[in-house]
C-alpha cells in the first residue's frame, strides 16, 4: 500500500478502483489516494447602502477584498449575488484581472424575495472569474429603502455599518413586518393633571379643560387667571402713571427753573428800572413793549441761521415775525456791561419816544435772555450801500433818488439834534447803516454807537439846566415828526 501524504489542513478523498492493471515484477496495489484542490473560506462585510425617510441617501459601504501575495485567490465557485427590490452590484477586478460584472435585482413587493434560493425575482447572481485576487463591488438602487417610520443610525456593535432605528414617537422592529408602529404617549398622561391629552402620529398634543387656562403642560384656572391679568394690568397703569407724573413733575420743574433764570435775567438786564421808567412816565406804556423770551424766540425760530439779516461788531440781527403777522427785526447783542446796564435802559426809553419818518422804530425790547435784545421795525429794502453797490439790482438807484435820501437823512440828523430834549448823536452814518423802505425811503437805523449829549445850553426850545442827566425818575418828552 502506498500512501501518499497530502499537505497540512487540507482534506482528502479515497477513490476504489477495482480494475486496474497489475504491473509484471510486483503485486497491483488496489488503492489509490486523489487529492482535491485545498479550499479556504473567510467571512468578509457586505456591501450596504442606507437612505433616510424622505429618500436621500445616508450612508454607503463599499465592500473590498484584497488577497495580495496569498498563495489564494477567488474560486469561481463564488458568485456575485444581489438581494432586493430595486438594487445593482458592480464588481470589479483590480490589477492584472480588469474585468466588471454587474447584476441588478428587480421585484414589486419586499414578499417576493426568498431565503432559499435565487429565483431571479428581487435576486440576481452572476459568476466571477477565475484566479481573481482583488476586487472591490460598488451598489445603487433607485428608491429609498428607508421603510415607514424608521431612520438610519450608525452601528453602535463597534463594527462599521448602519442600522434602521424606529422614529421618535414609535416602536417595534424596523426591519420586520407591520414595521414601526406609534406609540400611545397619552397612556403615560404627560400632561397637566388638568389637561387632555391628544395622541398624534409620532407624538401628542395637550390642552387644558374647560375652565382653565394653559399651553396643556401647565392649567390655570380661569378665575385666578383673572387675578393674574387685573394683577398685571393694574401693575402697568400704575406704572404708565408714575411715568406720566415723572415726567410732568420734571416739565414743571424745568418750568420753574426756566422762569426763575429769566426772572434773574429781567432783573440784572435791569428790568426794574425800566418797569419804574415806563411807569412814572404814561406816555411811554404804548411805545415801549416789553418782550418776553418765548415770543422772540417763536419769532426767529430759535434764532435759526437762516433769519440772519446781519452782523456786526456790537451784535447779530434777525428777522422774525410775532403772532400778529408784523414783521420785526430783533438785534441780539454780544456783550452788555453790568455797568452800562442803568446808561442802556436811559437810552432804550429815549430811542423809543423817537417817531420820525426817516428813524426806524424801537418797538421794544426783551430783558429775559441773557443779553438784551432790541426789537425794531423791519425794513424790506436792504441798504443803500447794497443798492448801490449791486450792478444787478433790478431798480437802479437814480442820482435823483440819492439826492433824496440824504436830505432825508439830514433831516433826520436833524431832528435827533435839535428837536429832541436831549441832542442824540448817531455817530455812526454811512450807506449801510441807512435802511430803504418799500417806497425806497430812507431810514436811519443802528444806533449802536449813539451818544446822548445831556449839557444842551442857549437853546430857544428847551430850558438850561446845567447837566440834564437820565434819571430814574425823569423821562424827557420828545414830539413825533412824521
Amino acid at each position: 500500500m502506498l500512501d501518499v501524504p497530502f499537505t497540512h489542513g487540507l482534506t482528502s478523498t479515497v477513490i476504489h478502483l477495482s480494475t486496474l492493471q497489475k504491473p509484471s515484477s510486483a503485486k497491483v496495489i488496489k488503492r489509490l489516494l486523489i487529492y482535491q484542490t485545498p479550499k479556504s473560506v473567510s467571512k468578509n462585510y457586505i456591501s450596504s447602502m442606507c437612505y433616510n425617510k424622505i429618500g436621500g441617501k445616508t450612508h454607503e459601504n463599499f465592500s473590498e477584498v484584497d488577497l495580495g501575495t496569498s498563495p489564494f485567490s477567488f474560486s469561481n465557485e463564488n458568485k456575485l449575488t444581489v438581494v432586493g427590490c430595486d438594487d445593482l452590484s458592480l464588481m470589479q477586478g483590480k490589477d492584472r484581472v480588469n474585468f466588471a460584472s454587474s447584476c441588478f435585482a428587480l421585484c414589486s413587493d419586499s414578499s417576493q424575495l426568498s431565503d432559499e434560493s435565487c429565483s431571479g425575482i428581487g435576486c440576481c447572481q452572476t459568476s466571477i472569474p477565475k484566479g481573481l485576487k482583488r476586487f472591490i463591488i460598488r451598489q445603487a438602487t433607485l428608491n429609498n429603502h428607508t421603510k415607514e417610520n424608521s431612520i438610519c443610525v450608525d452601528s453602535d456593535t463597534g463594527l462599521e455599518g448602519y442600522r434602521c432605528n424606529c422614529s421618535n414617537g414609535y416602536e417595534g422592529n424596523p426591519y420586520l413586518r407591520p414595521g414601526c408602529q406609534d406609540i400611545n404617549e397619552c397612556e403615560n398622561n404627560p400632561c397637566h393633571e388638568k389637561g387632555i391629552c391628544t395622541n398624534t402620529p409620532g407624538g401628542y398634543n395637550c390642552s387644558c379643560r374647560h375652565g382653565y387656562l394653559g399651553d396643556g403642560m401647565t392649567c390655570i384656572a380661569q378665575h385666578s387667571n383673572k387675578l393674574v391679568v387685573y394683577t398685571g394690568l393694574g401693575t402697568s397703569i400704575g406704572l404708565l402713571l408714575l411715568l406720566a407724573v415723572t415726567y410732568w413733575l420734571y416739565k414743571v420743574v424745568k418750568k420753574r427753573k426756566k422762569h426763575k433764570r429769566r426772572q434773574k435775567n429781567f432783573k440784572r438786564n435791569g428790568g426794574l428800572l425800566l418797569q419804574q421808567q415806563i411807569s412814572t412816565n404814561e406816555g411811554l406804556v404804548d411805545k415801549t413793549r416789553l418782550f418776553t423770551a418765548k415770543e422772540l424766540l417763536k419769532a426767529t425760530d430759535q434764532f435759526n441761521e437762516s433769519r440772519i439779516l446781519g452782523r456786526g461788531g456790537q451784535g447779530t440781527v434777525y428777522k422774525g415775525m410775532l403772532s400778529d403777522g408784523r414783521t420785526i427785526a430783533v438785534k441780539k447783542s454780544k456783550v452788555v456791561s453790568v455797568n452800562q446796564l442803568e446808561q442802556f435802559i436811559n437810552e432804550v426809553v429815549i430811542l423809543s419816544q423817537i417817531n420820525h419818518r426817516n428813524v426806524v422804530n424801537l418797538l421794544g425790547c426783551c430783558l429775559e435772555t441773557e443779553v438784551p435784545l432790541l426789537v425794531y421795525e423791519f425794513i424790506p429794502n436792504r441798504t443803500l450801500f447794497d443798492q448801490i453797490h449791486d450792478l444787478n439790482a433790478e431798480f437802479p438807484i437814480t442820482w435823483s433818488m440819492r439826492l433824496r435820501i440824504a436830505a432825508e437823512i439830514a433831516g433826520a440828523l436833524a431832528y435827533l439834534h435839535y428837536e429832541t430834549s436831549v441832542p442824540i448823536y448817531h455817530r455812526d452814518i454811512k450807506s449801510s447803516n441807512i435802511l430803504l423802505d418799500e417806497n425806497y425811503k430812507s431810514k436811519a437805523v443802528r444806533f449802536w454807537n449813539f451818544k446822548i449829549n445831556c449839557n444842551r445850553s442857549n437853546s430857544p426850545h428847551h430850558p438850561s439846566e446845567g447837566d440834564l442827566r437820565l434819571s430814574r425818575s425823569r423821562v424827557f418828552p420828545i414830539e413825533p415828526i412824521y
